[in-house]
């Protein structure tokens, strides 16, 4: 393999610091792209473009959603799967003590957005919300098959969490449309 293109994430707010509440957080993407491909005989290739790009807060939250989906279905997809990395991803992900975990996410950036000033990508976190209900649910399946008897409280738990993470997203994740009055003015 060999590469030619490097990037790099830089987090940070409006005032200045590296890292702030969500709804705040922006990220400052760099590429850097090399003369010469890697691996290369000399040690220090020059770069020869530099492109950066920022993302608002709510891209930031979608690229985060994005992760996490990512590194769930990759614990899936192990073989053999990695029970203790899987019950880590999903833990992380519905437990309720997450302090800046999904539902934060959900209640920043779709709950308390209003319905008009919703954009394109607030539509398309609430499309990874729902990417990301449904790989929980297949690790909890997943998880439920490697388990063993004394671990079943621990699911049975998970299951709970879960439940309640869905149910508090419920509202959030359903599509808004605008109401008009449907009576016929005279």
């Amino acid at each position: 393999m060999y590469i030619g293109q490097f990037i790099f994430k830089t987090p940070f707010t409006e005032k200045g610091k590296a890292h702030g509440e969500l709804g705040n957080q922006y990220m400052r993407c760099t590429i850097l792209t090399s003369e010469h491909h890697f691996p290369y005989v000399k040690t220090r290739i020059r770069v020869i473009e530099r492109e950066e790009f920022v993302l608002k807060p709510v891209e930031v939250a979608i690229n985060d959603m994005e992760e996490k989906i990512g590194n769930i279905h990759s614990a899936l997809k192990q073989q053999p799967v990695d029970m203790k990395y899987l019950q880590m991803q999903l833990s992380g992900s519905i437990a309720t003590a997450v302090n800046q975990g999904p539902y934060a996410i959900a209640k920043i950036f779709l709950s308390d957005v209003p319905t008009t000033e919703q954009t394109h990508s607030h539509q398309k976190l609430r499309v990874c919300f729902k990417e990301f209900i449904k790989v929980c649910h297949d690790a909890l399946i997943k998880n439920k098959q490697l388990i063993s008897e004394e671990q079943k409280e621990y699911q049975l738990e998970m299951e709970r969490q879960y439940h309640e993470f869905v149910k508090k997203l419920d509202s959030m994740l359903r599509t808004r449309k605008r109401h008009t009055n449907p009576r016929k003015h005279k």
